[in-house]
């Protein structure tokens, strides 16, 4: 093989790299740009517009509000909801700062588990029996906690 040739070859190999390189790199941004958005501060104000709304008409604030209480109440559309249309996904209105390991949101997943955000922003996955136990550690009323595990 002459030194040509072999310069030829590194060129031909280099250019394949360069073009798999590309493509990779375009599949991958497809990817992300093909990805739902969640757009967390709606359901933000989803809960505090209805949370609001009950103190304005004097009734209780429920420990536990969970997406399809905004969805029925009109806070949110389904469309809105995204991916979790069809979880169950429920939200503390009694975590604060106060306590970093206290439940702030959670999704019941298909096998029975949760996956957790704390207030402090960790993500945990917990069994029922350990969530069921975490609320009643964060909560006075024990209505949320059986309306949990139901």
């Amino acid at each position: 093989m002459t030194r040509m040739n072999k310069r030829r070859i590194v060129w031909i190999t280099a250019g394949l790299l360069a073009g798999f390189v590309a493509i990779y790199s375009l599949d991958v941004y497809i990817q992300i740009a093909q990805a739902p958005k969640i757009d967390g501060l709606q359901f933000i104000s989803a809960l505090m517009a209805y949370t609001g709304d009950l103190k304005q008409q004097g009734k209780p604030v429920p420990a536990v509000v969970t997406l399809r209480d905004l969805v029925a109440g009109g806070y949110i559309t389904p469309a809105e909801t995204g991916i979790f249309s069809n979880l169950d996904v429920s939200f503390s209105t009694r975590a604060d700062d106060t306590n970093p390991q206290a439940p702030l949101v959670w999704v019941k997943t298909p096998d029975g588990t949760y996956t957790t955000t704390m207030a402090d922003g960790s993500v945990e996955q917990l069994s029922q029996a350990a969530m069921a136990a975490t609320l009643s550690e964060q909560q006075s009323s024990n209505s949320s906690v059986e309306s949990l595990t139901k």
